[in-house]
């Protein structure tokens, strides 16, 4: 159970007669939920791509943090990500996955930081252990060259180990260079634009993409890209090793 008070001090002012007298009060205010069950919908109009399809109204509710995997991705400046007591340094270019029973606090170093953070529920895997802590650098490993010349990529998490049911990885692309195919798969997808931009087809529409741009693709989504002139490069998350329901 959890149960929010607040008491707020108001300076009010009234005028008698040409003459202004002033004073003040204290009100008390207070919020009540249970926290593992209910929610509560909240009055501010998001807008409807903001909301899951169908949904109309936004809601408050607890999030389970012990039953999510993260993923932190350095965009700029100078972070570290303290879990478990280790800290872990996150410069641009770093990343960092934490599997859903560790606590993080991220600090900023003397720069400021800007960080993408992805969160994904945890599906176990039968059998198996949820994966350890992971963190490195995407200069660790070169870019792995792919059946299409000018088309590469680098994955960030492994991808042959079903414990981790979250995959990332680093895609690049020549200019005027894309995917070969139009692709529809059984996962879902999101990317963030690093460099560069292009065009990318969801569905029957193309969309002009650049560096800070995000998309999401829900399962059996039509999706492919295609480089502008000066490249492009982003970060792809999907999920992996788990059957759709």
């Amino acid at each position: 159970m959890r149960r929010l008070a607040a008491v707020i001090p108001l300076l009010f002012a009234t005028s008698l007669y040409g003459q202004w007298t002033f004073g003040t009060r204290l009100e008390l205010r207070a919020n009540y939920r249970d926290s593992k069950e209910a929610k509560r919908a909240l009055a501010f109009p998001f807008p409807a791509s903001f909301l899951p399809v169908g949904q109309t109204t936004g809601f408050l509710e607890t999030v389970d943090a012990a039953s999510s995997s993260v993923v932190l991705y350095g965009l700029e400046g100078d972070a570290a990500v303290l879990s478990g007591g280790d800290a872990l340094a996150l410069h641009p270019g770093g990343f960092v996955y934490l599997p859903g029973d560790d606590a993080y606090h991220v600090a900023a170093g003397e720069r400021p930081s800007r960080l993408l953070i992805v969160k994904r529920r945890y599906e176990p895997y039968p059998d198996l252990p949820a994966p350890r802590a992971l963190s490195g650098h995407r200069d660790d490993e070169p870019f792995a060259d792919t059946d299409v010349p000018g088309f590469r990529r680098r994955e960030l998490l492994p991808t042959t180990d079903p414990a981790f049911d979250i995959n990332m990885s680093l895609l690049a692309f020549d200019p005027g260079l894309g995917l070969d195919k139009v692709e529809i798969h059984d996962e879902e997808h999101g990317l963030y634009m690093l460099e560069g931009g292009g065009q990318y087809l969801l569905g029957s529409d193309w969309h002009a993409v650049g560096a800070d741009d995000f998309i999401y693709m829900a399962p059996y989504c039509p999706q492919t890209f295609v480089a502008g002139d000066d490249g492009g490069e982003y970060l792809l998350y999907k999920d992996i090793w788990r059957e759709l329901p």
